[in-house]
């Protein structure tokens, strides 16, 4: 069952997703945002990418609200894999027994820029979301990926380990924007989507991934199955979702790091920063139809 409604949180999407209600679970700054890839994706598809307009274009900072979103979509600035940050500001995030952290609501934030969007698309059979195994950080992110996904005839994401070296290097750096520009200390990744948020701890993770991109979006997205290119003004309203169940992506990479002092933040608290990777990347022009299929009878989940 979702969390009841309580006062006092705030999720702000600085590129794809949808404004949330408060939740059950006390949270700091909670705010998710998306990407779904890099300019230099995936090879093989003749689609053109949708161009999304800047809504926020020009300015750092987005009107004060109870619900904040905004999306950018600019190509990334060249990064390099092997650049982690030196000071101790950063750590992995540990797994604890309890949240912690306690409800604010700031003013404004740093909506954090974006790629444009490529992506290639398949054919997956649908097949039914496994039981969590385990309760280690890996475990809860793939299952609170693929029990959506299962409700949604797409196929169980697998773990990838490049993107997630890819997703540690940018989480480490403590700056609250996107780079699907990184590649991996070994190998090489031809292109990847990405969600970033912060605010919510490793051990809850599941929470960011399921109740604020699945079950928040979800339903903003009902009127456009079986559409090639659905209405985009509202995009900021479902993209998070649409990557979840996207079926053409087949693995996935997160990390989450705490941040002393997250850059684009305006915390000035130590606040976990999470990045997932995901490979291929979703939300392709003119393949929705065939990427997002309606949902089944699975109850929802928190």
């Amino acid at each position: 069952m979702r969390p009841s409604v309580l006062l006092g949180i705030l999720c702000a999407i600085g590129a794809i997703g949808s404004p949330i209600g408060e939740r059950a679970f006390k949270i700091d700054y909670v705010i998710v945002t998306m990407t779904v890839t890099d300019q230099n994706g995936y090879p093989a598809s003749t689609q053109t990418p949708y161009n999304y307009k800047d809504e926020y274009a020009g300015s750092s900072q987005v009107p004060s609200s109870s619900h904040h979103k905004g999306h950018h979509h600019n190509a990334p600035a060249s990064t390099s894999s092997s650049s982690l940050p030196t000071t101790n500001n950063n750590m992995v995030a540990p797994l604890p027994s309890t949240i912690t952290t306690t409800s604010t609501m700031p003013g404004s934030y740093s909506a954090p820029p974006n790629n444009n969007h490529q992506a290639v698309s398949s054919s997956v059979a649908s097949a039914a979301a496994p039981a969590p195994t385990d309760n280690s950080y890996q475990g809860k992110v793939l299952y609170h990926h693929n029990v959506h996904r299962a409700n949604h005839s797409a196929s169980d994401l697998t773990w990838n380990s490049e993107l997630e070296n890819c997703a540690q290097i940018l989480a480490s750096r403590c700056v609250y924007k996107h780079d699907t520009s990184i590649q991996p200390t070994t190998g090489s990744i031809n292109g990847y989507g990405q969600n970033i948020g912060y605010g919510i701890s490793a051990d809850n993770v599941g929470a960011l991934l399921t109740d604020m991109m699945y079950n928040d979006e979800m339903m903003n997205f009902q009127s456009y199955y079986g559409e090639d290119n659905p209405d985009m003004s509202n995009f900021d309203g479902w993209g998070h979702f649409s990557q979840i169940v996207w079926q053409g992506t087949t693995s996935v990479g997160c990390a989450t790091v705490v941040c002393q002092n997250l850059g684009n933040a305006q915390s000035g608290q130590p606040l976990p920063f999470t990045v997932c990777n995901y490979g291929p990347p979703g939300n392709y022009a003119g393949e929705y139809a065939k990427n997002i299929a309606k949902p089944g009878n699975a109850p929802p989940i928190s």
